[in-house]
């Protein structure tokens, strides 16, 4: 035997908890469908439709909203956030899909 070779030896018992990891969360994942038409905006105005300052949206202009959706649309050159009701004629520019509020403001 060569005194200078490490030879690799388990003692004891494994973590038994390795058997159940799968794989980490990805939050891409969940919060992007599609990457090349999702945007992140930073909420800047006051608060409405449950959006505060500060608060980070998520819009995808590849979706078609549903009534009742928040949308981004674009009025007067300016990018402003409302409720899709599919009766008014917006210049719709993308779909609200997630709002990520920071908890420890």
């Amino acid at each position: 035997m060569d005194p200078f070779k490490i030879e690799n030896r388990t003692t004891g018992f494994g973590n038994p908890s390795r058997s159940y990891v799968k794989s980490r969360i990805n939050p891409s994942d969940i919060l992007i469908q599609n990457p090349s038409s999702t945007f992140f905006f930073e909420w800047e105005g006051d608060e409405s439709y449950g959006i505060s300052k500060g608060d980070k949206i998520i819009v995808d202009r590849s979706i078609d909203p549903n009534d009742g959706d928040l949308v981004v649309s674009i009025s007067d050159g300016k990018l402003k956030c409302c409720k899709f009701t599919g009766k008014e004629d917006l210049d719709l520019w993308g779909t609200i899909t997630w709002k990520l509020t920071d908890l420890r403001k």
